[in-house]
């Protein structure tokens, strides 16, 4: 395990109470509503905030206790906050080398390959322009590889996206997803988007106004009717799936997941030598109907074999449907009238058609 932080601090709405324990790999997302402590949690992991009673651990590393505190340049942690706070007077590329005078680097192992690093970010065009200059979500490419120039030992995203308009972000995810993947560091990503969790998230933390209330794989937590991922709006479940063949004629690509092979419209980069590649596929809710037989007359191409194993009503006058579908969990949301007329119980065996497959 790399992180181990607990604490406790009074806040406007009251207070929060923080014992966790993440995880050396990977993308850990923090979700919750606003005003439910997630910013003071990455403040106290940085160092930011001096909480009396914290203890903070970082791969055996003591942070911080009742004996010691480590400053916030000596945890080696890079960070990127909801505006990017560039120097303004300054370029891009300036910016990202401001670190080389930066004392606390000195002597670092070079992780990261900053040349690269600007290459994957797409950001060699913008080198020489000032930050005034560039749009919201360019900045926040600046602000990342600028914190990863840093050859931190740990990266913390406090909503990066939440300043931008839904087109950029969709844009921002494009360059941020695959980076996510390559960096061998862990990552925390605090959010109150499911869309951000879903395409980013390999585990997550569930947090409310009175602290941590629950934790796990996000696939598990996405798919979990009785967390608060599963309330309101734009379910989703997310499938891990291997390019298994491309029919450029057809333009379709065939998906090997747990849920059986699943059919796409072939994506911009399908070429013979993604075959075999480990992508991510998310499935909206209220992309997935259910029958109760095989309909062999229709235009959808994914018919999957399914059991419902819950169900829960909501308040706008859907029911969602936790379907076990082979090896993986698939929510559809259906209208009571559907779920009242087709007699749906728990474990009865349907047919999930699942019109819509989002490829990440």
């Amino acid at each position: 395990m790399s992180l181990q932080l607990s604490f406790s601090k009074p806040l406007h709405s009251g207070k929060v109470e923080v014992k966790l324990t993440l995880k050396s790999t990977g993308v850990t997302a923090m979700f919750g509503p606003s005003g439910a402590g997630k910013t003071t949690i990455l403040r106290v992991i940085a160092g930011l905030e001096n909480v009396e009673n914290a203890q903070v651990t970082f791969k055996s590393q003591v942070w911080q206790d009742q004996h010691t505190f480590v400053p916030p340049q000596h945890r080696h942690i890079g960070m990127v906050f909801q505006q990017a706070s560039l120097f303004e007077h300054l370029t891009v590329k300036q910016n990202i080398y401001f670190y080389q005078g930066l004392k606390a680097h000195k002597g670092r192992e070079e992780r990261f390959n900053v040349p690269q690093l600007i290459e994957l970010l797409q950001l060699t065009p913008l080198l020489t322009r000032l930050p005034n200059s560039l749009s919201g979500g360019e900045q926040q490419r600046v602000a990342i590889a600028r914190a990863l120039a840093t050859q931190p030992d740990l990266l913390l995203l406090d909503e990066p996206l939440s300043a931008l308009d839904d087109e950029l972000k969709s844009l921002f995810l494009d360059y941020l997803a695959p980076l996510l993947e390559q960096i061998s560091i862990p990552v925390i990503y605090v959010t109150h988007s499911k869309s951000e969790l879903a395409r980013l998230a390999n585990h997550v933390v569930l947090i409310d106004k009175s602290g941590v209330v629950g934790q796990g794989d996000s696939a598990d937590l996405l798919t979990d009717l009785h967390q608060p991922l599963t309330l309101g709006s734009d379910l989703q479940s997310v499938l891990s799936a291997n390019v298994e063949s491309i029919d450029e004629q057809q333009h379709v690509s065939a998906l090997d997941t747990p849920a059986g092979q699943i059919w796409v419209n072939t994506f911009d980069r399908s070429s013979a030598k993604f075959i075999g590649q480990t992508m991510k596929v998310v499935i909206h809710a209220k992309d997935v109907s259910v029958s109760l037989s095989r309909a062999t007359d229709t235009s959808i191409l994914n018919v999957l074999p399914a059991q419902i194993v819950d169900f829960k009503h909501i308040e706008n006058g859907s029911v969602i449907l936790k379907l076990q579908v082979r090896n993986a969990v698939i929510l559809s949301q259906i209208t009571q009238r559907s779920f009242s007329q087709l007699k749906l119980v728990k474990a009865l065996n349907v047919f999930a058609q699942i019109k819509g497959v989002v490829l990440k």
